[in-house]
């Protein structure tokens, strides 16, 4: 606790109160006045620098070690926004603006979307559909394809990124 959250607590234990009722006293205190941690006042991308330079999964709003994948990543979240770790802690998608939503890894690759937009990421980060335009919509990969929808037409993009009528 912080010296000021102690002195509450003892001046609270001082007027008789129980340990616990003073607890949820200054539970409430803290409700009450807002009290936040440093990371929660820093914007998104102070915590993203901050996270490079330290690599401290509390700033994540969620990271579960436990479900790391083949590939040897697991997403992250942050602000409601969707990246990746490697095991070593290392960011996959060094991009300024953090997914929207994101898939499941197949064949090596990530469905994600940004902006309403589709495209798929490999387990370094890299954009399979290296063109400007990002898909309107994409499924999963399986068996080494994925159907992605460009311009109100149906494709099928291999894992070289090559499109297929």
């Amino acid at each position: 606790m912080k010296k000021s959250e102690v002195e509450f607590v003892e001046t609270l234990r001082e007027v008789g109160l129980s340990k616990s009722i003073c607890e949820s006293v200054n539970n409430i205190r803290k409700v009450i006045f807002e009290e936040s941690s440093p990371e929660e006042s820093l914007s998104f991308e102070e915590k993203v620098e901050k996270y490079n330079e330290t690599h401290d999964r509390s700033l994540f709003d969620d990271v579960d070690d436990s479900c790391f994948d083949e590939d040897g990543c697991t997403e992250v979240v942050l602000d409601g926004k969707y990246n990746f770790i490697d095991k070593d802690g290392n960011l996959l998608w060094k991009g300024e603006k953090w997914f929207d939503d994101v898939g499941f890894f197949r064949d090596g690759y990530i469905g994600v979307e940004l902006d309403g937009k589709h495209n798929f990421i490999d387990k370094d980060g890299d954009l399979l559909w290296k063109e400007e335009k990002w898909f309107d919509d994409a499924w999963e990969f399986d068996e080494g394809y994925a159907v992605v929808a460009l311009d109100g037409k149906l494709y099928r993009i291999d894992t070289e990124g090559d499109l297929h009528y």
